[in-house]
């Protein structure tokens, strides 16, 4: 029968807010309610166009663990206060090919082709990075896992490692220079194509 290609766009949502609001059944007028406090904005901080104010967080904390089971600092972490990252698209967009007795049939769930972080996930595919990692220097592994693995800005690696931001910045460079040389990229390379 073939296939055909879809288009499938995804916007993306603040994902412990969204759970904790899903399992009560809730809408985001009700959760705003719960807080107190206007609908739209509740819908930007839930669309993670917008982060609450350090006094808003203190004031609802107890809400927010009642409702999420997380602390403000797990629910808001420096990385999503940055403007680089509140200014961002929070849409993703995709097109696959899908059989289309999918399309017909709609009792079937579509697969999608796995996402950098899911790859990521796989145990076989994290051992080969840490393995190419640990071929780099000690400070230049760490200053990538955290920048890339852990999603850490180069300031707040620089404030956990008690080092300038210049520094870190110039190691991530050498680190990315170092990753780029041929051994590498064909180590890489052959975990991409296992999977």
């Amino acid at each position: 029968m073939g296939t055909f290609p879809i288009a499938l766009i995804a916007q993306i949502k603040h994902g412990y807010l969204q759970e904790a609001i899903k399992k009560r059944g809730w809408t985001q007028k009700q959760a705003a309610e719960f807080f107190g406090t206007n609908g739209s904005w509740f819908g930007e901080v839930i669309n993670l166009k917008k982060v609450p104010s350090e006094k808003w967080l203190v004031e609802h904390q107890e809400k927010l663990f009642e409702l999420t089971g997380k602390l403000p600092k797990d629910l808001f972490p420096e990385s999503l206060r940055t403007k680089e990252f509140l200014d961002a698209p929070k849409t993703i967009e995709a097109t696959c090919e899908v059989p289309l007795h999918f399309l017909l049939s709609g009792r079937e769930s579509l697969a999608l082709p796995p996402t950098p972080e899911e790859i990521l996930m796989n145990k076989d595919f994290a051992k080969g990075v840490r393995e190419i990692l640990s071929t780099l220097p000690r400070q230049q592994e760490e200053v990538i896992v955290k920048i890339f693995l852990e999603g850490k800005s180069e300031t707040e690696v620089a404030r956990e490692l008690g080092k300038f931001r210049q520094s870190i910045s110039q190691a991530k460079i050498r680190a990315l220079n170092k990753l780029r040389h041929p051994m590498r990229v064909r180590k890489l390379q052959s975990l991409l194509i296992r999977k």
